[in-house]
């Protein structure tokens, strides 16, 4: 990858286009979720972004309630 640093996500209009769409999807699913836990490790959230599924991406309710420590609830 030497000297590649400046092509960024370009190399993608190099190849064909379904090999593209099928290493993008979870590509870009892999950013989203490495960015929100950057986010949240750096304390970087603004009240109320960390629920705003524009920014998150979907938020998958039952997933989240696994986070719940014991004799919590959601109210």
């Amino acid at each position: 990858s030497k000297d590649m640093d400046v092509m960024g996500d370009l190399w993608f209009d190099y190849i064909p286009k379904d090999l593209a769409y099928t290493v993008g999807k979870p590509w870009g699913k892999a950013e989203q979720m490495a960015s929100n836990i950057y986010y949240t490790v750096g304390e970087y959230w603004r009240p109320g972004e960390i629920t705003d599924e524009e920014i998150t991406g979907l938020i998958d309710e039952q997933e989240l309630l696994r986070y719940l420590k014991p004799g919590e609830t959601v109210d």
